[in-house]
């Protein structure tokens, strides 16, 4: 797996929305992954119209049905030992004992929090909360897209959010006394993920600070110049990540590719990828989530990522694919070296329902040596050489043609002859006659040889042989369609001395 950084896309949530203008009522949102925790949490955005985060050690608990009135709902999340802050355009939910001078039974320095991995030093004493959100550009070789902060608060209206690790905190709050004060990113992308249909999509990433997050990924469309969610991933681990797109089923469409590496003494590469319709096909039947960057999630909510001590796509192990290659082109593979499952080396394949499995355990050298590049079709290089002649890319014809002679060992008239030309029409000359030459000991019939020998032999003031050139053409195809201007040519040369 490259090396990724995790300030290509702003450290954070990973969010895609593929955009097309479509007619008919908005669908419902599909959250993948749900718990009992994000129908309050949407109980708590709808009462309040913000998004509602919590804090990474809150309890995953329900409260049904969704009060009524505000107050209602303070009244039930404190009987469940919780507290609701206002955090200016977000709302935030965390345990109410954190503030308290001693829980029962009351912990120790360095014990654990019975809720979550925090270990409590300290009672929290801050009182008033704000979350930030600023919009950025996904990558630093792209401009944000138009309307970027208008993209950013839509996806927020409607997708799930994530934990934030407030209480990492200090006692008194931050950066002022009695307050605390966290930012929330989001970096956002357009582009084209789709082979047809929608003519863009948007990638956003949305996380907060520190190094790492858990995020989660959501796909929408624009529909009358709103963007409409359709469903959000379940949870997943950010730790030096990176967001890219492949075509790993070789339809022309573009999966959601997340790499990272999980937290810990030894960082180890972690592979999560999702298609369009939101299945995590990277997803094993044994899912081992404590390698989460921050523990935030379980295998009810969170996803599986694949992960080893080195994890690669197959298409980076083989040579460059030339792009007029038109042949197949096979479903990428993933190798993975140790694996998780097993601890030993894996190759993932694609199965019939389109998620990666992996094969038998393999010995030896891994990953596999890199398969060699396929052999081209002089034919159909042949065919690429003619369609460029007719481009007027004739730097591109002549090395088209020149691979075409060259696997069949310079034993085809029709590419000696396409290469001559190439060359006449570069006004490599001498080059030009050269292949001509070889043409027509390849095959003395061949009409068109002639004639362009014999321009060429023009072009070099080679008058005497190019007479003979032509008169062979014309001997060989007097009712052509060209003849007429050949014998035209012809008479127009200059008399032999």
């Amino acid at each position: 797996m490259r090396p990724v950084n995790l300030s290509k896309f702003a450290w954070g949530i990973l969010i895609v929305l593929f955009m097309a203008p479509l007619v008919g009522a908005e669908p419902k949102v599909r959250h993948l992954g749900a718990t009992n925790r994000d129908a309050t949490m949407a109980c708590v955005r709808d009462l309040y119209g913000k998004p509602a985060l919590w804090d990474r050690v809150e309890a995953n608990f329900l409260i049904q049905p969704c009060p009524a009135t505000r107050q209602e709902l303070i009244e039930a999340l404190n009987k469940r030992g919780m507290r609701l802050f206002d955090a200016k355009d977000f709302m935030f939910v965390t345990p109410e004992k954190l503030f308290h001078p001693c829980v029962q039974p009351c912990l120790q320095p360095g014990e654990l929090y019975p809720g979550g991995p925090l270990q409590v030093w300290q009672t929290l004493r801050w009182t008033t909360m704000t979350v930030r959100l600023h919009v950025q550009k996904l990558r630093d070789e792209e401009d944000l897209p138009a309307h970027a902060d208008e993209l950013a608060r839509q996806i927020l209206e409607q997708a799930r959010m994530i934990p934030l690790q407030v209480t990492y905190g200090s006692e008194d709050g931050s950066p002022n006394k009695g307050a605390v004060d966290v930012d929330l990113n989001a970096a956002i992308w357009t582009g084209q993920l789709k082979r047809s249909g929608p003519t863009e999509s948007v990638v956003a990433v949305i996380n907060a600070k520190p190094l790492f997050s858990t995020a989660r990924l959501v796909y929408g469309e624009l529909r009358g110049g709103k963007c409409i969610v359709l469903w959000d991933s379940p949870l997943f681990n950010v730790l030096h990540g990176d967001i890219s797109f492949r075509d790993l089923h070789a339809d022309g469409n573009q999966e959601v590719v997340i790499e990272s590496t999980n937290w810990g003494n030894k960082e180890y590469p972690m592979l999560v990828i999702f298609d369009r319709n939101g299945r995590e096909i990277t997803r094993q039947k044994e899912c081992d989530t404590a390698i989460a960057a921050d523990a935030n999630f379980t295998a009810e909510d969170g996803t599986c990522a694949i992960f080893g001590t080195d994890v690669q796509f197959s298409s980076d192990t083989r040579m460059p694919r030339d792009p007029d290659d038109q042949s197949a082109v096979p479903p990428e593979e993933i190798y993975v070296s140790e694996w998780y499952g097993d601890g030993k080396n894996h190759v993932f394949k694609l199965n019939k329902e389109g998620s990666y499995v992996p094969g038998a355990p393999m010995l030896g050298p891994f990953p596999p040596e890199p398969l060699p590049p396929p052999t081209p079709d002089p034919a159909q290089l042949n065919q690429q050489g003619i369609k460029f002649m007719r481009a007027k890319d004739y730097a591109t014809a002549e090395g088209k043609f020149m691979q075409a002679s060259i696997l069949v060992g310079d034993k085809n008239p029709e590419y000696a002859n396409n290469l001559g030309f190439a060359y006449y029409k570069l006004e490599k000359y001498d080059f030009a006659v050269y292949w001509l030459k070889k043409t027509i000991e390849l095959d003395s019939k061949r009409s068109v040889a002639y004639l362009n020998l014999g321009d060429a032999y023009v072009a070099l003031k080679r008058n005497a042989e190019a007479r003979e050139a032509y008169k062979k053409y014309l001997e060989l195809a007097p009712d052509s369609q060209a003849a007429p201007a050949v014998k035209t040519k012809l008479d127009g040369l200059p008399p032999t001395p």
